[in-house]
This record gives structure tokens, sequence and C-alpha cells, in this order.
């Protein structure tokens, strides 16, 4: 410490009394050291070593401004005092002058070359300042004068973090650790580092070796909580994130981990609350604030989300996960337009922030600039190779363009990174990835809408000619149609949990476990059968042709207010002469029924059970006009004539500026020219009407 500053001591002399307050200093009884020190002043008021020493006193007991006054003092007295200028310097830093502490730094410095200490400290002083590429050289040289410091070592790695230069800060601690493998302080950080690189396994490993060298370590059970949540393991995570909080129960940062880990098991009712606590613990918590704004945007909130997201950003100018969670929310809204910008704006922070990339490619996708979107997703996927909203958002540009190879590939991703869009895997048994399937049972099972199943079960006869014996679990409401679908040796009920099989495989994983490609597009239709039609849905006999009507699909999915169009823009066509008007629209409003009664539609939609009763209307139909809805798939599965009312921007299934779809031979597709304009794709359809005329 400072003794090395004091003269040789003679017996009762000023130099041993300073001896004997340095021994009580070094065993922490300042006040007996403070007695000793100012017995010195007693005599001589102007002793530059009492004086710097009772400062360093006053900074151990948190006097800040003592501190700093009795060291000015002594160095008034005493101005080449190399130790109390190092002295000033670290006094300074703590009082938030970090300029200053510099300058007090190098002077200590001009008296003392080299010294690894001084040059530690010279170096954090100057991090503080904000000049890192001199700091971090500044370590270096400390190191070079003494590799074993291993507190500038440490301290190293921690300004390489700062400066971004993530591998160099690993090395370095890996050095750290190879020199003193029980720091855990050091293991912690690496771990950290490790995580951010997108190395769990790595990190696991270090965050593992943190805990056993002190179990009681909040960062290394956060750091694990944090690595088993980015590997979708919500279970350990809760376990380690409530470890960390009994740790530290008032932890802002434990809380906001803690509501993390309980939203990823959809238990938002328990994360509310703590996350609540913990925003008013500090309103400013930009993490906090942001796992806040993720539960309220899973509960449907969005404005709330947002305002959260939007004080996260306040609270922070240089925070990137508020504006990547704004961006995230717009989309939610199908808010694309809005998105683009929120996503930039964390971009222009962090060019290389993997969530503001992969949220920049799901906007950019939406809004039909696929090259833009696929190159936005790819670099997210670069800085991140496991980010998996990155590739579920690769997914879908790529299939738009008919890169199916990949784009199947990519659409995997969904069960991680769509995960609360879609319902949870029915069954533990392992997923089927393309074994041989001679001899075998093999669970099939629905995972998102009823068009999607619809559009898929046509891969079932293809696992049947493989040698599967088919077990098939699907919606109830396609039970009745689905029953004479070729290559069903059973079907499942909603509970599968008991099912005995050899693997699972979700119908949407169809086409990726079979290579499917443009030009093997299973096709043949019809794959589906409709039954005989009953009685109570007998249609009439006018000899005028007969068109089905849908124009609403499920308000539950995102893009459904852009894909459905308002029933009063087809008022036109009902107007047509030689033509009997059915709407196979579930679930009409009141208003709608109203539209429909007025403009002498024929409303089925009330007397239409299941998807078998709209199967047998379809049979009798000489075509069907619907958007992209279930309808669409059940009439071209069937290879009824259907014509499809497509949003500028719409399902990857489609394809690209194309009439026809290679999915549905029988189909025929009219696109809007732009976004919202839906008065284009009418007056195309009511010309196709006129022409086809009998």
């Amino acid at each position: 410490m400072a003794s090395k500053t004091l003269p040789t001591s003679r017996p009762g002399s000023a130099a041993a009394r300073l001896e004997e307050g340095v021994r009580h200093h070094q065993a922490g009884r300042l006040g007996d050291a403070e007695l000793c020190y100012r017995g010195v002043l007693a005599a001589d008021p102007g002793h530059p070593d009492a004086l710097h020493l009772l400062g360093l006193a006053a900074f151990h007991r948190g006097d800040l401004p003592a501190a700093a006054r009795q060291i000015r003092q002594a160095l008034a007295r005493r101005p080449d005092f190399p130790a109390a200028h190092s002295s000033l310097g670290n006094v300074l830093a703590a009082l938030g002058e970090p300029a200053a502490a510099v300058a007090a730094h190098r002077q200590a410095l001009a008296g003392m070359p080299g010294d690894p200490e001084v040059l530690h400290n010279l170096a954090a002083a100057l991090a503080a300042n904000g000049d890192l590429d001199e700091a971090i050289a500044t370590y270096r040289a400390a190191l070079d004068r003494n590799p074993a410091q291993l507190v500038s070592r440490l301290a190293l790695a921690r300004a390489l973090c700062v400066g971004g230069r993530l591998p160099d800060a690993a090395a370095e601690l890996l050095v750290l650790v190879t020199a003193d493998p029980s720091h855990a302080t050091a293991w912690s950080l690496l771990g950290t580092i490790r995580t951010d690189l997108g190395d769990l396994e790595g990190a696991a490993r270090a965050y593992g070796e943190a805990a056993r060298l002190a179990a009681a370590d909040f960062d290394a059970q956060t750091g694990l909580g944090v690595v088993a949540l980015r590997r979708g393991e919500a279970t350990e995570a809760l376990r380690r994130f409530e470890l960390a909080h009994r740790l530290r129960p008032d932890s802002v940062l434990g809380l906001a981990n803690l509501g993390a880990a309980l939203r990823s098991l959809d238990r938002h009712a328990d994360a509310l609350p703590l996350l609540e606590r913990a925003v008013a613990l500090e309103p400013g918590h930009v993490l906090a604030l942001c796992n806040l704004g993720a539960v309220h945007l899973d509960l449907g909130h969005a404005d709330a989300a947002l305002r959260c997201f939007d004080a996260a950003a306040a609270a922070d100018p240089r925070a990137v996960e508020p504006r990547t969670n704004r961006a995230v929310a717009l989309s939610d809204q199908g808010e694309y337009e809005a998105a683009v910008p929120a996503a930039r704006a964390a971009l222009r922070l962090a060019p290389d922030a993997p969530g503001a990339l992969a949220t920049l490619g799901r906007a950019l996708g939406e809004l039909g600039h696929h090259a833009e979107a696929i190159a936005a997703c790819r670099r997210a996927i670069a800085v991140r190779p496991d980010w998996s909203e990155a590739h579920w958002n690769l997914a879908l540009p790529l299939l738009r363009t008919g890169q199916y190879e990949e784009g199947w590939r990519e659409f995997e991703w969904r069960f991680t990174a769509a995960r609360r869009r879609l319902r949870p895997e029915p069954s533990a048994l392992p997923a089927w990835q393309g074994e041989p399937l001679a001899g075998r049972t093999l669970l099939v099972y629905w995972e998102q809408g009823f068009g999607d199943t619809i559009h898929f079960c046509r891969y079932v006869p293809l696992l049947a000619a493989a040698g599967a014996r088919v077990l098939l679990q699907v919606q109830a409401p396609l039970r009745r149609l689905l029953a004479g679908l070729a290559g069903v040796a059973e079907f499942v009920g909603e509970d599968a949990s008991a099912v005995r099989a050899d693997f699972k495989v979700a119908l949407m994983s169809l086409p990726h476990r079979f290579g499917t490609t443009l030009e093997t597009i299973p096709a043949t239709m019809p794959y589906l059968v409709a039954p005989a039609l009953p009685a109570r849905l007998t249609l009439g006999h006018s000899g005028r042709r007969r068109v089905g009507l849908a124009w609403g699909g499920s308000p539950a999915q995102t893009n459904n207010r852009f894909r459905s169009i308002p029933l009063a823009d087809l008022a036109p066509l009902c107007a047509l002469p030689g033509i009997d008007w059915y709407s196979l629209q579930v679930g009409a409003t009141a208003a709608e029924a109203a539209t429909l009664a007025a403009a002498g539609v024929t409303d089925l939609g009330p007397r239409l059970g299941d998807f078998a009763d709209t199967a047998a209307v379809m049979q009798e139909l000489d075509l069907v006009l619907t958007i992209d809805t279930s309808v669409a798939h059940l009439a071209g599965a069937l290879g009824r004539p259907t014509w499809i009312l497509l949003s500028h921007t719409c399902c990857w299934r489609y394809l690209l500026d194309r009439t026809d779809s290679p999915w549905y031979p029988t189909a025929r597709l009219f696109r809007q020219p732009a976004r919202g304009a839906w008065a284009p794709v009418v007056a195309a359809v009511r010309t196709a009407l006129e022409e086809s005329r009998p």
C-alpha cells in the first residue's frame, strides 16, 4: 500500500508511528490507524505521508471529499509524491471525475515509470473516461510488466468486451483461469462472453465452473439460467433463476430473469407481478421493461407492450433491445411499414444485432421485398447461428420465391421460433427424421390451422406407400372429412400422450422430409372425397351457375385483416346475372348476414356442421370464390374450380406473380396489385365471371 513511501523508522519517531498506523490500516482497524496518523500531524501538521495516509483512511471509510482534500494537502507539501498522485486518481475516479483521475495517474506514472499497479489504475480511469483503445493498451502494458497481475487481466477482458472484441476477451480470460482455475468471477465472465458468441455449450461449462467454485454466485446461477433459456430449457432456466432470486431477492435483474423464464413456460399470470415489481423498484431498468412488454405482447396488450418498450428506449438511448422489441410488436400487429424503421433504428445502434436483423427481414418479406428480407435474415444467422427467429423469418421469403430445398429446412425452426403460435407437441415420441418407414408406426399430427391440415394431409398416402402404419391426429371438425383419406390406419384423439408408435411427425414437416420441390409437389387431385350432400343442405335447381363465397379468415391470424375482404366490396359481384350465390362463411356477423340477405345470397354458414358438410356443398357448386382460408384449401383438395383472392403479400404457398398454383391445379389466383387494393381484384373477378358465362 502506501507504506513504501515511509522513511526508515526510529523508535518513537514519526515514521514508527506511521508504520503502526499502517499495520492497523491493513488490518482494517481504521479508527486506530487514524489516531496514529493524527498523532503525527499534531506534531507536524504538514507531514505529507501522514496527510496521504489519513486521506487513504477516509477513502476506505467512504468519505471521498475528505479523502481528496487530505491527499491534495499532502501533494501541496510534496508535489513529487507519485503514490499520493495515484491515490488521488483513485479517489477522483470514485467521485466520478475520470478525466481528472487520468491526469492524476499520469503524474503518478511519471514518478513511477512502468509500475504495473499505476498502469492498471491509469487504464481503469481511461476506460471510465471513454478512452477505450488507450485503456486496453495500458492494461496490456501493466501485464507486460507483471503477467501475474490477474486483476489487470480481468479488467482487460472487461474492456475488450465493452469494445465488442469478444473473442479477444475470451482469450484473456482463458489465460487467467489457466493461471488461477479457482477464479470464479473470471469463469462467470467467460460464460457471459461465450453466451454472446452463441457458444452455449462452452458457456454452460464456464458458468458451471463458476457455480462449482461458488454455489452462491448470483452471476453464475443467472448465467446458467440464461443458457438454459436460450437452449429452450425453460424449466431448468426457472430453477436457476429461482436460485439466483433467493440469493438476491430484491435484485431487479433477478426478477426480470425470473419473469422471462415464467413467460417461456406460458405462466404469464405469475410473470406479470414479478416484472411489475422489478419496474417499480427500478423504473428505468431496460431488461425488466422489455420482459414486461413481452408478457403484455403475448397477452394481446399491444399498447401496453409498446409503452414498456418506449420507456426502455428512453431510459437508455443506446439500448438495442427495446427498439428491436418495438419492431417485433409492430410486426405482430401487422404494422410492417412501421416495423421497418423501428428495426433500422435498432440497427443504427448495433448493425449486427441479430434480433433486429431478423425482425427487419420479417417485415421486409411481408412487404414484398424478398431479396432484402433474405439478406437481412442471412446476416442475422451469420452473427448468431442459433437465432431461431432469423431462421424462421428466412424460411418464408425462401418458400415464397420457390426456393423449397432451403426453405423447408429453415421452416423446421418454427418449433423454436414460433412455439407460442403452435400447439404443444402431442407426444414425447422421437421425431421422424427420414428413417426407413417399412414396418414402422408413425404418429402424424396437426399443428396449425384447418387449412394447413387440409393442405398437407396429401402426404399421408406417400407415408403409407413407404411402408408406414400411419396414425393420424387432426382437429375434430376435420375428422369426418378425412375419414376417407388414403393411407390412414387409425385416427388418434386429442390426447395422444399414450399412443404407441416409433416416431412422430408434424404434417407441415412432411414436405421437408420428402424433399419436395416445385417439380415434385404431390398434386394428384382430388385427394379428399366429399360425402353425400345432406338433405338440409340441398341447393336449388334454377339452372344458373352456382358459386360459393367466403370472404373472411380467422381473426386470430396476424395477417387476417390483410387477407380478408370486406363483404361490401364483393357486392358488385353478387349483382351479376345468371349466378346463384351461396355463402360458405361460418360465423358471419349479424351485419354480414343482413348484407347477404339483401344481396340475395343464400347463407349456408349456419347449416354447416363441419368440413365434411362444406365439402358436400362444394361438390354441387360450379365455382368456389374465396380468400386464402381453409375454404380455399378444401376446394382445391377436392379438385373443384376455385378462384382465390390474394392480398398483395400473401401466404408463401401461393408463390409470386402466378395466376395458377402448383399445389392446387384447379385453382386460379387473383392478386392485389398493391397493398390493400381490393377494387382491382374484384374488377378482375367480375370480368372473369362475365367472360366465363355459359
